[in-house]
């Protein structure tokens, strides 16, 4: 066998180092291409939320003045759209496990579809197959 010599052993504790250095900025940077992924997700989400709660404003003030015209009275109609939405936010308090579920649900598959792509496209899929006894038998 070769005596290993201390060239050697400095060349290879330089790999060693240039190795530790690379994954570690390798890691520095898929951390923070996860991070960047998840506040663009974030930012997109709040303004896609900040239009929904538009429209649905717009549309209770819709509801409450075609319930004005077809009532005859800016005070009923405004007051039928009002109770229409309490009772809604009643049910929506009454069910409200529920629909946490569901919300959770939701965003935890969207965040997985989103941003775990490279744990789909890198997962290793084993064919189910049934074993029976004649197949162990031969």
């Amino acid at each position: 066998m070769e005596k290993q010599t201390p060239a050697d052993f400095s060349a290879l504790w330089n790999d060693i180092r240039e190795y530790f250095r690379i994954r570690l900025e390798l890691l520095k940077l898929s951390a923070m291409e996860k991070g960047s992924k998840l506040a663009a997700d974030l930012i997109t989400n709040t303004i896609v939320l900040v239009f929904l709660l538009m429209a649905f404003l717009a549309l209770a003030v819709t509801l409450a003045f075609f319930l004005s015209g077809l009532l005859n009275s800016y005070t009923k109609g405004f007051g039928c759209a009002t109770l229409f939405f309490t009772l809604l936010a009643c049910l929506m308090l009454w069910k409200k496990a529920a629909i946490e579920k569901i919300i959770a649900g939701i965003a935890i598959r969207r965040y997985f579809e989103k941003h775990c792509e490279s744990l789909v496209e890198n997962e290793i899929t084993v064919p189910k197959t049934k074993t029976t006894a004649a197949d162990i038998t031969h």
